[in-house]
């Protein structure tokens, strides 16, 4: 098998791509199909098992997990990174209000410590909740 790829090296570099999808795929500890293209943040993640991407996730996300009543947080969380922080998207699809949401956003600022207008507290609060549901099996869920 190896004479194959050995004389093409455009074999050998999508295999080595369709290896790391692969690899992907199964630390995320789900089933399906992910192209190398669609991996985003998973290139960043090549090497880490999956138990320590989850570690990181609670932590970020501690205080809007750890406590059932603070799940609809989480969710109003997830919802508004997904919606591109539309409060008008937001808020339809969660079916509320949009200063319901605003107080909302206000409680996982002042439980999380971060602020969703700082960039920086934005894209780690972003990639926590989407590395959570694509690792704890709540993708479908968020999606």
């Amino acid at each position: 098998m190896e004479l194959v790829y050995e004389g093409n090296e455009g074999h050998l570099a999508s295999r080595d791509l369709a290896a790391q999808a692969s690899e992907a795929v199964l630390r995320r500890g789900q089933a399906g199909l992910l192209r190398h293209r669609d991996m985003r943040v998973e290139l960043l993640l090549e090497g880490r098992a999956r138990q320590d991407i989850l570690e990181f996730t609670r932590q970020i996300l501690a205080p809007l997990l750890r406590d059932a009543k603070h799940r609809a947080l989480h969710e109003t969380l997830s919802r508004y990174i997904q919606e591109g922080k539309s409060v008008a998207r937001t808020a339809q699809a969660l079916n509320i209000h949009a200063n319901t949401l605003y107080q909302r956003l206000q409680r996982v600022e002042t439980l999380t410590g971060r602020r969703l207008a700082d960039a920086a507290d934005f894209t780690l609060l972003s990639l926590a909740c989407q590395l959570h549901a694509d690792y704890s099996g709540e993708a479908a869920a968020v999606r």
